[in-house]
């Protein structure tokens, strides 16, 4: 009895999903992987049909909600990567070589000049390549020069994929749990950061859930530790109950101590922009060597980040994220460096709103854009 209380509103979920798909696209399976709900379905050729079928799930549900072909009609690689060169328009600029498959999660990654035409109108090529291949594709934007960094990352995620989709459906459990205790608290508590220039970090605490917002080190506070870290001895952060780890851009006062967490025995999940991640990597790394080569004390390796990257979730600005059962964010451009967010916390079915700017920039420049200064409830 208790298990059917606590799965409740997965069942809601699921019920109300179904009766939105259709017969033809037969049905294989709807797993929660991470913040977005997925389904399976064995009719790939059927996808291009309905192009509007995933935003009105999404719109009904207000959840995120993906769309993959079961594993079994998936077209081999070699024969799917002919077919999506056959596909994409040739201005897209698309490498042959960086067409990349991602067995466990059904995705192909792209790489092309112009990713946007990869996508289409109405993201209509998108689905044409999902139905004609059975492969989700993923486009990524193709550089003059080879990133290193990046090739790092992404060999790490392909290769630990199988562990990926483990990590996703237990996060997906988590953030789609019924909320057992419906009330208005909220507590926020500055870890560092204020009053200050550095170690950037608050907790955000519901009686249901608790997120980490940045987690960051004082550089210019040498080998006095006491200035150098946040306050991380607070009976509040348990890493056992924290939920999720969002961090606003990669400066190293606000990302860099996150691979502390993940060496004390934190697995979930750290939400990131695209461009943040690539510049976690480039940041801590440094920050590592730098350490090392001076003969200072940094406590955690090049291990530990790696394991952070593992279980980071990318999100897009302006995207309505799930990340506890009690509390949604939204990334929003906050015009500072490549990839900064303003991050805008919705807590509770709109009660209590909260916005961490981070650093921000409200005159555009050449690079970036001017920072968001609307936030809709």
């Amino acid at each position: 009895m208790k298990r059917i209380m606590l799965d409740r509103q997965r069942a809601d979920l699921l019920r109300r999903i179904l009766e939105e798909i259709p017969p033809d696209l037969m049905l294989t399976n709807i797993e929660f992987e991470g913040p977005e709900i997925v389904i399976y379905v064995r009719n790939r050729k059927a996808i291009a049909k309905y192009l509007d079928l995933v935003k009105n799930i999404a719109k009904k549900v207000r959840k995120r909600v993906v769309l993959r072909a079961d594993p079994d009609v998936r077209l081999p690689p070699e024969e799917a990567k002919k077919k999506i060169l056959e596909i994409v328009p040739k201005d897209a600029g698309v490498d042959p070589n960086g067409i990349v498959f991602d067995h466990t999660l059904g995705e192909v990654w792209i790489k092309a000049e112009k990713p946007g035409l990869i996508v289409g109108r109405g993201s209509y090529i998108r689905h044409y390549i999902l139905a004609e291949t059975g492969w989700r594709p993923e486009p990524q934007r193709a550089s003059p020069l080879e990133s290193k960094v990046l090739k790092v990352v992404m060999t790490n995620l392909l290769n630990q994929s199988d562990y990926r989709l483990k990590f996703l459906r237990m996060i997906g459990e988590r953030i789609h749990r019924d909320v057992i205790f419906k009330n208005n608290y909220v507590r926020v508590t500055a870890l560092g950061g204020f009053m200050e220039v550095g170690r950037s970090a608050i907790l955000v605490e519901t009686r249901e859930s608790r997120v980490l917002v940045d987690f960051g080190i004082n550089v210019g506070a040498g080998s006095d530790y006491n200035r150098a870290y946040p306050f991380i001895d607070i009976d509040q952060l348990r890493l056992s109950e924290l939920d999720a780890v969002i961090i606003s851009h990669a400066h190293l006062d606000h990302i860099g101590l996150v691979p502390l967490l993940y060496k004390y025995g934190y697995r979930g999940p750290v939400y990131v922009t695209k461009p943040t991640r690539e510049l976690m990597v480039i940041m801590i790394k440094d920050l590592i060597e730098v350490t090392q080569r001076e003969g200072k004390y940094l406590p955690y390796t090049e291990k530990d980040l790696m394991t952070t990257i593992l279980h980071t979730i990318p999100l897009e600005y302006n995207e309505v994220t799930d990340v506890a059962p009690d509390i949604k964010v939204t990334m929003y451009n906050a015009g500072h460096i490549l990839g900064s967010a303003i991050v805008h916390l919705h807590i509770g079915m709109g009660l209590h709103n909260i916005v961490y700017t981070g650093d921000f920039k409200y005159a555009p420049t050449r690079l970036l854009d001017r920072a968001n200064d609307k936030f809709p409830r």
